[in-house]
C-alpha cells in the first residue's frame, strides 16, 4: 500500500484491521457458495456496477465481505478499498464515508494544498455533491480496476437510502468499478440504485453497447445439517471448554449469529435452572447470554460495565473500561464491600477484571483503533438492540462518564483526559464528553455537566476540532427548552449561546488549528451576541 497521508491513514489502517478481523470468522459452508460464485465471477468481468448483498441481522454479511476483500486485495490487477460502516467515525454517515474514499483514491495526488482545498469544499458541500465528486474520481483511474466494499449500509445514520452507491442518472457508470455493498433489506431501501440500472440498461441496448450490471444477491439462512454442525464446530474448536457437536441441539433453520450462540451456550461454564435454547430466538439467546453474565461475573460487574459501553459513542479502551469501574462507589462496593475496615479498599480495579469479561465476550464485539487504543463496541444490531434495553445507563453511571472524560476524576494509575494529551488534542474527550452530558440533561433532567461543558471554551472547540460538532447542534436543537434557556441567564444561557454559535459558525471552527485561533476567530468576526451572559470576550481571551 502507498504511503499515506496522516489525515486518513488510521481511517484505511482501522477499516484493513476490521477486514482481517472478520475474515478469521468466515466459514466456508455450502449455503453461500452459490453467493460467493455469483459475486466473484461479477467481480472478475469486464462489466462494471454494483451488486447488492442483503441478508438478515446475524447472516454472515460482514464475515462474506471481510473475505471477499480480503481475496482481491492479494490481486494486483484490481484495487480494492474498505468501508464497515460504523466501525469508526468516519463511518457514521453517508457523506463521511464518501469523503473517506475519495480522500484515499486521490492518495497520489501531486498537487496537496489544492485538493485540501477541494476536500474542504466537499465537507460543507451536500451529499449529492460529493457523491458527484466520487463517481468524476474513479472515472479518472484507469490504471487499475476498482473494487469498493462497503458494509452494513443500515448501520449508517443516513443510510436508509443509499442513492450515492450511483451516479445521477445523467452519468454513465465509470468503467472498470465495481461496489459491493451490504445491507439489511428491512432497514435500507435500494429502489433508487434499480431504477438507475434499469434505465441505463436500456438505453445501452438501444446503443448496442455493453451496459453496467446490477447484481442482486441474498445470504440464504443455514438449513443444512452438514453446514450448521460445521459452523458449531467452529466455534467448538476456539473454546476453552470443548463439548461435542452433536449433543448441542441445533434450530431447524439459523444464521451463523444463531448457531453462535447456541455454541456459546453450549461451552458456557454456567447453566441456568429451567434454562432452554430450543426455539428460542436470537434475542432471546442475547438476553440469556447476560444473564449468565451476570451470575459468572457479578450482576453489579456486568451492568455497569455494559451501561459504561452504551454511553460510549466510539466504544471504550481497555484502560478506560477499568477506569471508569473504579470511579464507580457500586462497583466498588459490590467488589470489595466486604472488606475489613483494617484494609483499604484497593485505588483501582485489577486489570483482569476487564479482560477476564472480554474474554467471555470474543467473537461477539468488535474493536477498532483511535488515537492509539483498540476500542471495543458491540457489532451485531441484536446485541447492542439488547444491551441499550436490558442495560439503559443511570444518571450516575452518566456522570462518572461525563466527570471521567471531562478530567475532573481520574483513578490512580488511569488516563487523565485533559483538553491536550502527548502534545495532540484530546479526541477521546472531544468525542465522548458531550453526549453523555447530553443525555444526562435529557434523560434525567439534570443540566449541571451540559452547562459545565457548554462554559468550556476548550471543550467546544473539541468538538469542532473532532468534526463532531453537526451532531452537538443536532441534538442541542432537540431539547424542547433550548429556545427558553435564551431567557434563563448564567450557565443555562450558555448552553443556547453555544447552541447558536455552532448553529452559525460551526464550519468556520472546523478549521482553526487551536483554542487560541478559534478564540481569535470567534471574537474578530464577533459571531458571539453582546447580550451573552458567560461566552464573553473575556472568556475568549
Amino acid at each position: 500500500m502507498a504511503q499515506l497521508r496522516r489525515g486518513f491513514r488510521s481511517e484505511v489502517f482501522a477499516h484493513n484491521a476490521f477486514m482481517y478481523e472478520k475474515e478469521r470468522m468466515y466459514i466456508d459452508v455450502s449455503s453461500t457458495r452459490s453467493a460467493w460464485s455469483e459475486v466473484d465471477e461479477f467481480l472478475q468481468s469486464t462489466s462494471c456496477g454494483v451488486c447488492l448483498v442483503n441478508a438478515q441481522s446475524g447472516a454472515g454479511k460482514s464475515s462474506f465481505l471481510a473475505k471477499l476483500a480480503s481475496t482481491y486485495q492479494q490481486k494486483e490487477s484490481q484495487a480494492v478499498y474498505t468501508r464497515f460502516c460504523g466501525t469508526t467515525p468516519l463511518t457514521s454517515t453517508s457523506k463521511d464515508v464518501l469523503i473517506s474514499l475519495i480522500e484515499e483514491l486521490k492518495e497520489s495526488e501531486v498537487d496537496e494544498e489544492a485538493e485540501e482545498n477541494e476536500m474542504e469544499k466537499m465537507k460543507n458541500g451536500t451529499l449529492k455533491e460529493v457523491r458527484d465528486s466520487l463517481f468524476r474520481t474513479l472515472s479518472t483511474k484507469n490504471d487499475k480496476s476498482i473494487i469498493i466494499v462497503i458494509d452494513a449500509l443500515d448501520k449508517l445514520k443516513d443510510g436508509s437510502i443509499p442513492f450515492w452507491l450511483v451516479p445521477s442518472f445523467e452519468t454513465v457508470f465509470p468503467a472498470g468499478v465495481h461496489v459491493v455493498a451490504s445491507f439489511i433489506p428491512d432497514v435500507t431501501n435500494t429502489e433508487h440504485v434499480e431504477k438507475y440500472f434499469s434505465s441505463h440498461t436500456q438505453q445501452r441496448e438501444s446503443m448496442d453497447t455493453a451496459s453496467a450490471k446490477l447484481l442482486q444477491v441474498t445470504l440464504p439462512v443455514l438449513d443444512t445439517l452438514q453446514d450448521k454442525e460445521m459452523i458449531i464446530r467452529h466455534h467448538l474448536l476456539r473454546s476453552d471448554f470443548p463439548r461435542k457437536a452433536d449433543e448441542i441441539e441445533l434450530p431447524a433453520i439459523a444464521t451463523p449469529l444463531h448457531l453462535t450462540l447456541a455454541a456459546l451456550h453450549a461451552v458456557f461454564p454456567i447453566h441456568l435452572n429451567g434454562e432452554t435454547q430450543a426455539g428460542e430466538s436470537v434475542m432471546n439467546l442475547v438476553l440469556l447470554f447476560f444473564q449468565k453474565l451476570e451470575v459468572y461475573h457479578g450482576e453489579v460487574l456486568v451492568r455497569k460495565a455494559f451501561q459504561y459501553l452504551n454511553i460510549a459513542k466510539e466504544g471504550l479502551a481497555a484502560i478506560e473500561w477499568e477506569d471508569l469501574l473504579s470511579l464507580d462507589e457500586e462497583v466498588k462496593s459490590s467488589l470489595f464491600g466486604g472488606a475489613q475496615k483494617d484494609h483499604a479498599t484497593p485505588p483501582r480495579l485489577p486489570g483482569y477484571v476487564i479482560q477476564h469479561i472480554l474474554r467471555s465476550l470474543e467473537g461477539l464485539i468488535q474493536t477498532s483503533g483511535r488515537e492509539g487504543y483498540a476500542l471495543y463496541r458491540w457489532f451485531h444490531r441484536q446485541f447492542w438492540e439488547g444491551a441499550a434495553e436490558k442495560y439503559r445507563a443511570d444518571a450516575d453511571a452518566l456522570r462518572t462518564f461525563a466527570s471521567y472524560f471531562s478530567s475532573k476524576s481520574t483513578p490512580e494509575f488511569g488516563v487523565k483526559q485533559e483538553v491536550e494529551v502527548g502534545g495532540k488534542y484530546n479526541v477521546r474527550r472531544g468525542v465522548e464528553l458531550f453526549p453523555a452530558c447530553f443525555s444526562l440533561c435529557a434523560d434525567h433532567a439534570d443540566m449541571s455537566e451540559l452547562e459545565d461543558w457548554a462554559c468550556s471554551i476548550s471543550d467546544i472547540y473539541l468538538v469542532c476540532h473532532c468534526k463532531v460538532w453537526s451532531g452537538v447542534v443536532s441534538q442541542l436543537s432537540s431539547l424542547p427548552n433550548i429556545e427558553s434557556l435564551r431567557k434563563e441567564g448564567g450557565r443555562k444561557r450558555a448552553v443556547y449561546d453555544v447552541y447558536r454559535l455552532l448553529l452559525s459558525s460551526g464550519n468556520e471552527m472546523e478549521g482553526c488549528e487551536s483554542v487560541a485561533s478559534m478564540c481569535r476567530w470567534v471574537e474578530q468576526k464577533k459571531v458571539l451576541p453582546s447580550s451573552c451572559t458567560v461566552l464573553t470576550s473575556d472568556d475568549l481571551n
